[in-house]
């Protein structure tokens, strides 16, 4: 009711101000308005308007230039579709900043529409999110770009959106197509999930590159989840997601909550595509202490089912994930899904787990995992009695599998606390298993580097795993292999020499 009763304000105010003498396709808008020169069209850069309310009210204006002023422009705006944000920098690149400390707009910053663009703004400790874009408010979606932009504080009234997370820094929700751009940009600083992304229908293009997610808190009472950057693929929607040199660092600080750096889920019967190339994550405080908590989280939880999942990590380090650096999961779906997911050239230290893959409680689906050219240093157990620490974990359980391929090669493993490479089948079966991490089916090479395990250099629990042609650390080959409950490992021939010393 609130933003209703605003447009409707709006609406009067700019019948008096179209009266006065139409304004030019660029307007302008500043906090500071003493030096205004009064005998110019009111909205013109020498005689701006001087609130928010005024100049969205403006029927005229294509492209709202917001000058750099020590006085913050309060209250919110309300995006036309078409309409672009820009400001207009002080001294020293400082950029203008929006706040919304008010009631007004139900304490958001900026509301997005249908083909907007936001630039060189600062949008500062907003009652709840900063930028905003809903289906439920009005219709979103389109072209949409947020460059050069800085989000933080968002969230002041420690509020919890409809789907029960705290309100995001950065949310959208929409129902129509969409090209989603957001580059340049720096986001954090709130007790908030940073970005958060949900297409219902249709389908979304998805690019958040050269950005920053970071000082991330948690806000208890709600949902657990309190991920850096979220896009899921709803309903039968497809998603497309691109993210390029983009870092989140230090979420979730030590309070207890489900922070994934990234958590791109398909969860529901449409298809999903996601490159992640230049990703950055760096925790080192323990933030997130629940043990899902991992750099990358990727694939289907809880999904529909029928739906497709393709992933590339790609040139990425990840350090001190509370769980794993890298975790790619089918889990809990309604089945005949298709994963597929390939993982090379990364780097990840001092994670609960280095690679995660598993299907859980999903029948009828199918996994293919490519690991390789990746280093995973000391992954270390975190003390909460799950045997974690190691390197790769492989797991598949409570669900009739259709296909599960794991090929891995020319991976380094150092200093697992626990078990280089863990391979497991729990109350499953499936049409066809491969695991192939050495001179099996899948046609590796093997060359991989399992160096100073502390428990297991590998272990299969219920499954069968080709693992030869690979380097233990030692010429004689692997200390200690853990096979149980019908397992099998093949590691001869084992390399005798360090292939890359």
């Amino acid at each position: 009711m609130r933003i209703i009763s605003l447009l409707s304000a709006a609406t009067l105010l700019c019948a008096s101000t179209t009266a006065l003498g139409k304004s030019p396709v660029n307007c302008y808008v500043s906090g500071d308005i003493n030096q205004s020169k009064l005998n110019q069209p009111y909205g013109s850069k020498q005689n701006p308007y001087g609130s928010l309310l005024e100049v969205q009210a403006d029927p005229e204006c294509e492209v709202i230039n917001v000058l750099y002023s020590e006085t913050l422009l309060d209250g919110g705006i309300v995006l036309k579709d078409g309409q672009r944000l820009e400001g207009n920098k002080g001294k020293n690149g400082a950029l203008p900043v929006i706040t919304n400390t008010t009631a007004a707009l139900n304490g958001f910053g900026i509301i997005l529409a249908i083909d907007n663009s936001i630039k060189h703004i600062h949008v500062k400790d907003t009652l709840t999110s900063g930028i905003l874009g809903s289906y439920l408010v009005q219709p979103v979606g389109g072209d949409l770009k947020i460059q050069n932009t800085l989000v933080t504080g968002a969230n002041q009234s420690a509020g919890f959106s409809p789907f029960a997370q705290a309100w995001a820094s950065v949310g959208i929700v929409s129902e129509a197509d969409m090209n989603l751009v957001i580059e340049n940009s720096e986001i954090g600083e709130a007790d908030a999930p940073s970005v958060g992304i949900i297409q219902l229908v249709g389908h979304a293009e998805v690019q958040i590159s050269h950005t920053k997610v970071r000082d991330q808190g948690h806000l208890p009472g709600g949902s657990n989840v309190s991920s850096g950057i979220t896009v899921i693929a709803a309903n039968n929607s497809s998603v497309d997601v691109l993210i390029n040199n983009t870092s989140v660092s230090n979420i979730g600080h030590d309070t207890l909550s489900n922070s994934d750096g990234l958590l791109l889920l398909n969860q529901g019967s449409g298809a999903m595509t996601v490159l992640v190339d230049g990703y950055r994550y760096s925790n080192p405080d323990d933030g997130g202490k629940i043990g899902t908590s991992t750099g990358i989280e990727m694939g289907f939880f809880d999904s529909t089912g029928g739906g497709s999942f393709s992933g590339i990590v790609t040139n990425s380090i990840i350090e001190d994930a509370w769980h794993a650096g890298i975790q790619v999961l089918d889990q809990f779906s309604g089945g005949s899904n298709t994963l597929t997911v390939e993982i090379r050239d990364n780097k990840i230290k001092n994670c609960a787990q280095g690679i995660q893959g598993f299907m859980d409680a999903t029948p009828n689906s199918s996994m293919f995992l490519n690991i390789t050219d990746n280093v995973i240093d000391s992954p270390t157990d975190r003390g909460e009695g799950r045997e974690l620490g190691g390197g790769i974990y492989i797991g598949l359980s409570r669900a009739v599998l259709d296909v599960a391929e794991v090929f891995m090669e020319n991976n380094l493993i150092v200093n697992s606390e626990t078990t280089g490479l863990e391979f497991s089948l729990f109350n499953a079966t499936a049409n066809s298993i491969l695991l192939d991490s050495g001179l099996g089916g899948l046609g590796s090479a093997g060359q991989n580097r399992i160096i100073n395990s502390g428990v297991f250099d590998i272990s299969a629990d219920g499954v069968s795993v080709s693992a030869a042609g690979n380097w233990w650390g030692s010429d004689t080959g692997p200390a200690f292999l853990n096979e149980l409950n019908g397992g099998t490992i093949n590691v001869t021939p084992f390399l005798t020499a360090d292939p890359n010393p």
